[in-house]
């Protein structure tokens, strides 16, 4: 009998009920949270706060005598595209590369000596 004859009749019978070494667990469902204060009068939705899971009636801001807090606007447009301040160092990292101190391929040590070396004029590209 080949190899592939008997990976053919392996394939085709059924799977054990039980593979040893992967037992399944009964994972029990996660229950509903409900509010840690122990009053009858709950009302809202039920969400976590740092105090514990509250409802409308039992929630900080309730408490407090305050209104629900409505959602913010969220974050501005384009916050994720900010130029960071991290880019103004780039002259710096230029002199250090063309002076040596900073490790980099001779490309770029060559490109950075040119863009920090004067021109004949005595002024800076």
């Amino acid at each position: 009998m080949s190899a592939l004859n008997r990976a053919r009749r392996l394939l085709d019978q059924p799977a054990p009920d039980v593979i040893p070494g992967q037992l399944a667990a009964d994972v029990p469902a996660r229950p509903a949270p409900v509010c840690d204060v122990p009053q009858p009068d709950h009302t809202g939705r039920i969400r976590p706060y740092p105090c514990g899971h509250r409802c409308s009636a039992h929630a900080p801001w309730a408490l407090a005598g305050q209104p629900e807090p409505q959602p913010g606007p969220g974050l501005p447009d384009g916050a994720w595209t900010t130029p960071s301040p991290i880019n103004d160092s780039r002259v710096h990292d230029a002199r250090a590369v063309a002076s040596g101190k900073r490790r980099s391929n001779p490309a770029a040590y060559r490109a950075a000596q040119a863009a920090v070396r004067p021109d004949q004029n005595g002024q800076t590209r």
